[in-house]
């Protein structure tokens, strides 16, 4: 009994000892696992966006940017590492000729299917350190090939820093077009934007081609596991988004493809992109962290679980509370074609239903006076923003607090049907509510029905809108025909506040240079006006149905029509605005931008120079040799004349032309500078009849009457462009060369102390060449 009770003490102890040190190892594997490193990743951020600077595609900075991501992926240890270069694009831009290029790293798994991680290396312009946007992407591409050298790896993995993604996703394109095992890629990731504040975004979809259903929860799942919950999908943004060429990234070529792909972005409201102030500073060490441990989470579900090969249906994702609701497209279909089906059926019930009035008791052109009252009540959706922007002084006082200036535009909508509401006391409006329901129906209808073939996806909205509003009609109780009518407007208005609203805004105002008269601001303003009003039309109709229809509603809204309820909307307008008012239009990140031209005429040698903005030039002040300015009022662009030279361009070459039923024009030109532009541009058009065919080895655009050459940025001294044009009915050809430089040709300063500040210089040749029927013609 000692012998076996000392057995089984010793065995105790044995398994103890094991336990510890099988705990021991664990530690240890533990330790020596590599993870990513934010310190690492903000290490290669700094040196892309600070010791490179910005880099405009083909641009020195862009090429430098591109060797050193060769260099160090071979310093990583990588199987292959080279530089793909693309002079141009034909699919993506057929008139931009570029020096870009594509930096690549191979690391061989036990298997030849590739899993491809990418970014795009370029920024969005000379004055665009493009930390975030997309600095940070390719840094984190970078850290990911560093993580998973030592790695064992089933699948051989392939990292690629993407050039040209600013001017459409030309790198990716290229690279997805010329890449020879692309048939081997199981899975690509697109990495685009990781070090802001804000969720990460999953883009996977385009209007023609989606991920497979497997990827978007694996993305999901991976998030959850680590706890973070981090993943947003923006349903109605990437509606709107997926209609044409809007945000996008490097993992579209490949959808395109059929290669599953996926791009995940940070900070779409949050970050400064396409802007001076994307920069180190707005960079986020934290987040950098979590958004390398989701991606590489998910990397290492797919190097010890497997990629799935299996593709899945269309579908539309809906992200409810966290959860993940996958619509089938068979589904989304059958709701907007059950929404046109049911149309017409609870059209007919509402009629059989409408009210028999005597004549005397019947309104007339109620659906006319709803429309005039809906009009009204958009322009007082507007009118607050008009009323901040005499306030403050400003053109776009809402830049920094997008969101509350939707709120408030939601004030005043409120009080402008309060103020709507006042008319019922001299207009009178039909007692029936087949009135309202006809109109909302019909109009509903045809929102679909048009909508459709341009993006079932778009004609989802008003599809629901109006199956809502049908059943809404067909059902017998109050209650819940009160509760379908309050619901069918929510789908119009969830699509027009979508969740990237804020960036959309913001891209807006710092695209307003061109809005610089009254007319056009006028036009725009009309503009907006008439797609709110076309928009959203059908919701006055569906409250009018409502009120008509259900019992005890018309007292409701009398009471609300009392001039004392009017002092709700009122105070909330006053202390609304009140507090917006108390809020900064800008901050040191969202800037207002003041542009400089210098505009330089060759060969009258003509100068004038240029100040536009896209808010007040409010405090902005210039001085130069010959002229002084101070801009004090609402101001947001000036032209002056001012004398300067700037002979930067010389052109040289020759025209040849062969005589024919059709003159075929050969042209060899040499364009050469005293320094190098930032972007090039040559229009070459017909003076009359057109242009047949054109051949040239460089990239162009073609027209009836003309073609169109264009480089970029910093094209090297000299340029050549020789081509061969076959011309119908022309006797002459117009030439004219642009050639864009960032320099100023004259000594100015200029003080913004609240904006930013970009200069241009614009030297323009425009000349004539008389096609001769002789063999050769001189260049001019």
């Amino acid at each position: 009994m000692t012998r076996a009770r000392d057995f089984r003490r010793w065995l105790r102890r044995a398994q103890c000892l094991l336990l510890v040190c099988v705990a021991s190892l664990a530690v240890n594997a533990a330790g020596q696992e590599v993870c990513p490193s934010a310190d690492s990743i903000y290490a290669h951020i700094r040196h892309l966006s600070e010791t490179i600077g910005p880099r405009p595609m083909g641009s020195p900075a862009e090429q430098a940017a591109l060797r050193w991501a060769v260099a160090t992926f071979r310093r990583l240890g990588a199987d292959s590492a080279y530089l793909m270069p693309f002079r141009k694009v034909p699919q993506a831009s057929p008139h931009l000729n570029t020096t870009s290029g594509n930096a690549v790293a191979l690391f061989r798994g036990t298997s030849d299917s590739l899993i491809i991680i990418g970014g795009h290396i370029d920024s969005a312009g000379p004055e665009v350190p493009g930390a975030n946007d997309d600095a940070s992407g390719v840094a984190t591409v970078l850290e990911l090939a560093r993580v998973w050298k030592d790695r064992p790896r089933r699948y051989t993995m392939l990292f690629v820093a993407f050039g040209g993604e600013e001017r459409g996703l030309l790198g990716s394109t290229f690279f997805a077009e010329h890449f020879r095992d692309l048939p081997k890629a199981m899975l690509m990731l697109s990495l685009d934007m990781t070090g802001a504040d804000g969720p990460i975004v999953p883009m996977f979809e385009t209007r023609k081609a989606q991920a497979p259903e497997w990827l978007v929860r694996d993305a999901f799942a991976a998030d959850a596991t680590l706890g973070h919950d981090l993943l947003f999908y923006p349903t109605h943004f990437t509606t709107l988004n997926s209609l044409g060429k809007g945000a996008g990234s490097d993992h579209e070529p490949f959808l395109s493809k059929n290669v599953p792909a996926i791009d995940f972005t940070v900070g779409l409201n949050t970050s400064p992109i396409h802007t001076p102030h994307d920069n180190i500073l707005a960079i986020r060490k934290d987040k950098l962290a979590q958004y390398a441990r989701f991606v590489d989470s998910l990397l290492l579900r797919y190097q010890s679980q497997g990629v799935p090969s299996a593709n899945s249906p269309r579908f539309m994702l809906w992200q409810v509370r966290g959860r993940l609701l996958f619509v089938p497209w068979w589904a989304v279909t059958a709701v907007v074609v059950g929404a046109l089906v049911l149309a017409p059926v609870s059209l007919f019930v509402a009629r059989r239903a409408r009210l028999r009035l005597p004549r005397q008791r019947r309104s007339r052109l109620t659906s006319l006076k709803l429309l005039v009252l809906w009009v009204f009540v958009v322009l007082c959706a507007q009118a607050g923003e008009a009323l901040l922007q005499e306030i403050l002084g400003l053109r776009h006082p809402w830049v920094v607090h997008v969101w509350a200036y939707v709120g408030y535009a939601g004030v005043w909508a409120v009080a402008g049907l309060w103020l709507a509401l006042q008319t019922t006391r001299v207009w009178r409006f039909s007692q029936d509510p087949y009135v309202y329901s006809r109109f909302a129906l019909i109009f509903l209808a045809v929102m679909t029905a048009v909508l459709m073939p341009l993006s079932t996806r778009l004609a989802f909205y008003p599809a629901m809108a109006l199956l809502l509003l049908a059943l809404a009609v067909l059902v017998p109780l109050p209650p819940l025909r009160a509760a379908l009518c309050l619901a069918a407007p929510l789908p119009l208005f969830r699509l027009l506040l979508m969740e990237a609203l804020p960036m959309g805004a913001r891209l807006f105002a710092h695209s307003a240079y061109a809005v610089d008269t009254f007319w056009r601001s006028f036009a725009m303003t009309t503009l907006l006006s008439a797609l709110l009003v076309g928009w959203l039309a059908p919701v006055l109709f569906i409250l009018g149905y409502m009120v008509r229809a259900i019992p005890g509603l018309s007292l409701v809204l009398k009471s609300v029509r009392r001039v004392g309820f009017g002092a709700v909307p009122l105070a909330a307008v006053v202390g609304y605005g009140f507090v917006l008012s108390r809020l900064p239009a800008y901050n040191e990140i969202w800037r207002p931008m003041v542009r400089v031209t210098a505009e330089y005429r060759l060969p009258a040698k003509r100068s004038a120079l240029h100040l536009a903005s896209d808010e007040y030039l409010r405090g902005v002040k210039l001085q130069a040799d010959t002229v002084s300015r101070y801009y004090a009022g609402r101001v947001h662009s000036d032209s002056l004349v001012v004398p300067f030279a700037a002979d930067w361009l010389t052109i040289e070459g020759r025209e040849s032309v062969r005589p024919g039923v059709s003159d075929t024009v050969t042209v060899d030109w040499r364009f050469s500078f005293a320094h190098p532009p930032y972007n090039l541009a040559v229009n070459i058009t017909a003076d009359s009849g057109r242009v047949d065919t054109v051949v040239s080895d460089l990239a162009f655009r073609k027209g009836k009457r003309g073609l169109f050459f264009s480089w970029s940025a910093w094209p090297s001294s000299p340029v050549d462009l020789r081509a061969t044009l076959v011309l119908r009915g022309a006797s002459m050809l117009v030439r004219r060369v642009t050639a864009t430089y960032t320099e100023l040709p004259l000594l100015i300063a200029i003080t913004a102390p609240e904006a930013d500040v970009i200069s241009r210089t614009r030297v323009t040749h425009t000349d004539t060449l008389r096609l001769a029927r002789t063999s050769a013609t001189g260049g001019r």
